[in-house]
Formats: C-alpha cells, structure tokens, sequence
C-alpha cells in the first residue's frame, strides 16, 4: 500500500494547538528563559498530528510465494 501524508490544519485548529501550548506551560512552569522553547516544544508536538491516505496496490503473488519458501526451509 502506498501512504500519502495529507497536510490538513484548520484555522481553528492551530488556534487549539496553540492554546494547549500555552497551557501546557502555565502547567509545566518552566524557568522565564526557558518558556519560549517549552512552548514550541508543545505546539509542534501538539501539531504533529498526520493523516495518511492509503492506496492499495497490486501484490506480487510470486514474491509472497517465494517469500513464504524461505520462511519454511
């Protein structure tokens, strides 16, 4: 199957991440000089998310067969 990564991020969306980012700090409660980098941390983390579409392809019957062999011998 061949996997495609579809970017999908709304609008509302990145307000959430960023919102949780921020709420994550307030919760961590790291050093002033540190808060900047906790907080990218967070959001690209929160982010993150992938939607993979899938799309099946063609088995090679001959390669699962051989395949199979060797797990056999």
């Amino acid at each position: 199957m061949r996997r495609v990564e579809v970017p999908n991020n709304t609008p509302e969306q990145v307000r959430g991440y960023i919102e949780d980012a921020i709420t994550l700090v307030e919760l961590l409660e790291p050093p002033q000089d540190l808060r900047e980098a906790v907080f990218t941390v967070a959001a690209n983390l929160l982010s993150g998310k992938q939607i993979l579409m899938e799309q099946p392809q063609p088995v090679d019957l001959g390669l699962l067969q051989r395949s199979d062999k060797l797990l056999r011998s």
